[in-house]
């Protein structure tokens, strides 16, 4: 596997292209300094083959909307995670273990997905994940899409909803920090192994 990593630059401009950046590359490592990216810091073609995508900046988050090949998806240290931020239905792996938010659906049709690595189970702001929002359903959202299984979540032991997850999912990692999961928050996740 092939890494870059880009030292730590206040700002990046389009003139390091051919001298850092190949569309062989497979992975990129974006260091907490960076603050911007110059046009076309990577290619077109560099985008549509990048496999792993780390960056470690807590406010920095380029746009990888055209990076349709993400597998990896490593973003630590941003705090708020959009559903727009996650639009690659090729993800496998996402790391979002310091988000102070997380939008509901995010995960909504990535069939794909085999593990995450959150700060609490389910969604919108850390400490208030209780009643539908404290369900890893509610990570996924209540669209029915092709490769997605159905999987019924209660919460407050008397209502329940349906949810469309990843039938790949195998792992969840809770990072430090998480002190209660919610009632029913990984009911009927069959497909878990860790």
């Amino acid at each position: 596997m092939s890494y870059i990593t880009l030292p730590q630059f206040k700002h990046l401009f389009a003139m390091f292209h051919f001298s850092i950046v190949s569309s062989s590359k497979k992975s990129f490592i974006f260091v907490k300094d960076v603050k911007s990216l110059g046009n076309n810091f990577i290619s077109n073609n560099s985008k549509k083959n990048i496999k792993s995508l780390t960056i470690l900046s807590d406010t920095f988050l380029p746009d990888f909307s055209d990076c349709t090949q993400i597998e990896t998806l490593i973003i630590p240290n941003i705090k708020n995670i959009t559903k727009d931020i996650v639009s690659n239905s090729n993800l496998k792996k996402l790391d979002i273990s310091n988000a102070e938010y997380i939008a509901p659906g995010l995960l909504s049709e990535k069939s794909n997905i085999t593990e995450l690595i959150l700060p609490f189970i389910g969604t919108g702001e850390k400490g208030t994940a209780s009643e539908e929002n404290g369900l890893l359903g509610n990570l996924f959202g209540t669209a029915s899409a092709s490769g997605m299984k159905a999987v019924t979540q209660n919460y407050n032991n008397e209502k329940s909803k349906t949810y469309y997850i990843s039938p790949n999912l195998t792992k969840i990692t809770i990072t430090e920090g998480c002190s209660e999961i919610s009632y029913g928050a990984l009911q009927g996740i069959s497909t878990l192994k860790e």
